[in-house]
This record gives C-alpha cells, structure tokens and sequence, in this order.
C-alpha cells in the first residue's frame, strides 16, 4: 500500500510539473507510446492492489476459520473432560465415601449442560457436526443420570450402585459416548487442515501479489524518472539551439550596422573639418579657431 501512495505522490508531482510548464509556455510532448505505456503500468499496479486487498481479506477469513475449529476442538475436549471427571467423581465416592468425590462429580454434572450449549453454538454453522451432536446428546444425558442414581445410593448401599453399573456397561454408553466424539473431533481437525491448507495458499498468494505490485511501483517510478529527465533534457538541448540560432542571425546585422555608423562618421569629418582663409585659423564644424 506504501507503494501506491508513493507511485500516487510521484504522479502528482509530475502532473504538477507538466501543468505548471504549460502555464510557463513550455510543454512536456508524450510520444505516442509513452502514455500507453503508463496507462498499462498504472493498470496492472490498480489491479494488483485490488487482488491484494481481496486476498488479504480472504487471509483474514481464513484464519478466523481456524481459530474457529481450533475452539471447537477444545470445547469437544472439555465436554470429553468433564464426563470423565463425573464418572471418576461417582466411583470415588462409592469405594471411599469422600465428599471431595461427590463435589467433584457435582461440578462436572453442572457443567455439562453448558458446555454441550456452547458446542452447539459453535457448531451452529455446520449442518453435520449439528446432526452428530443432536445424536450424541441423549447418551450423554442417560450416562449423567446414571451417575446420578449410584451417587444418590452412596456408600451405604454400595451393592445396589454397583448394580447399576452393571447394567450401564451392557447398554454400552461409554463407547458410543467416546465415539461421537470422536467423529466430532475428526470432522472438525479435517476442517482445520482445509483451512489452514486455505490459508497457507492466500498467504502464499499475498507474498507474490505484494512483489509484483512493489516491482510495478519501482519500474513505473524509475520509468517515470527517466522520462521526466529526458525530456528536460532535451527541452534544455533546444533552448540552448534557440539561443544559438538567434545570436547567429543577429551578429551579422549589429556587424554591417557598425560599419556604416563608421562610414558616416568618417564622412562628416572630412566634409565639416576645413581649413580657413588664415593660415592659424580653422573652421570645426562651425567653431572657429585661433591657432598660436
């Protein structure tokens, strides 16, 4: 963008130069390329600026996406955390009867619900991921409740809590459980790789679009420079040829103009400077003198 200021201030400047030369009575004439040339620079600098302003804004984008994935990564892992943290909760308190367990294991049940909310929110944008959570959810909330009625049993009724268990191992929740989301974890790290792939490809994309936009801006400047340069040069060439021309026409008339000033003054001498009828007396052009 440095680039476009400076090649704008230069076209200022020069604008300014040509119009102030008009205004002076001299002219900077364009040979018929030239302005051609310049108009084609100008339009590759605009048009490259442009694409570097959408690009950038497609960067910007790109890594907003990623970041994006990266928070939905870390919410799939702290809804993954927080299951396991009730669980371990729930068995800790039914073999130890410590209550340091069972808060545990209520801090885990009372996140839950927002955590989910907050993955839902984030994957809002996504039809499938949406889909794998709304089948997910349901086996969350069955293995919650079964937390929920070994921990109401505690320690007292320990054979019936385990009962409960057992039966929660044959429906299988922690599996199904552990691999929706994992298909949420891998759906989304292919997210990531696309848009961090995206992103390294506008990045690259940029890195050229800013060259060639410098190189453009440096060729036209010293383009505009050499031009500018030459021609006052020439414009300096033929001033100095009109100069030269007109004292040759010139010293030629001041020349025959002197010589006959000299023939004429030459003339009146000779006619008014006489000699008078007295030997010492002279007449000069009307004054008379007495020679002693």
């Amino acid at each position: 963008m440095l680039a476009i200021f400076a090649l704008s201030g230069a076209c200022h400047m020069a604008a300014a130069k040509i119009t102030f030369g008009a205004i002076n009575g001299w002219k900077w004439p364009l040979p018929g390329r030239v302005p051609l040339l310049l108009g084609i620079s100008l339009s590759l600098i605009v048009a490259a600026a442009i694409a570097l302003t959408v690009n950038l804004t497609r960067l910007r984008e790109s890594f907003a996406w990623v970041e994006h994935s990266n928070e939905v990564l870390r919410q799939i892992s702290d809804v993954e955390r927080a299951l396991l943290t009730a669980e371990s909760g729930e068995r800790g308190y039914l073999l130890t009867g410590d209550n340091s367990y069972l808060e545990s294991h209520n801090r885990a049940q009372a996140e839950m619900p927002e955590l989910l909310a907050a993955l839902q929110k984030l994957i809002s944008d996504n039809p499938a991921q949406t889909q794998r959570l709304v089948q997910l959810r349901p086996s969350v909330g069955a293995r919650l409740a079964e937390f929920n009625q070994a921990v109401e049993l505690g320690p007292s009724r320990l054979n019936e809590a385990l009962a409960i268990l057992t039966t929660a191992r044959s429906r299988q929740l922690t599996p199904q459980i552990g691999q929706g989301l994992e298909q949420l974890r891998q759906a989304e790290t292919g997210l990531l790789e696309q848009r961090q792939a995206d992103a390294d490809r506008v990045t690259v994309l940029i890195t050229f679009l800013a060259s060639a936009l410098g190189l453009l801006a440096l060729l036209s400047a010293a383009f505009g420079t050499y031009y500018l340069e030459r021609q006052r040069t020439i414009n300096q060439l033929r001033a100095a040829n009109d100069d030269l021309t007109r004292s040759q026409v010139i010293a030629p008339r001041q020349r025959g103009s002197s010589a006959s000033h000299s023939r004429h003054c030459a003339g009146r001498d000779g006619g008014d400077r006489q000699q008078g009828p007295h030997p010492e007396f002279w007449h000069d052009g009307g004054t008379a003198l007495w020679l002693h």
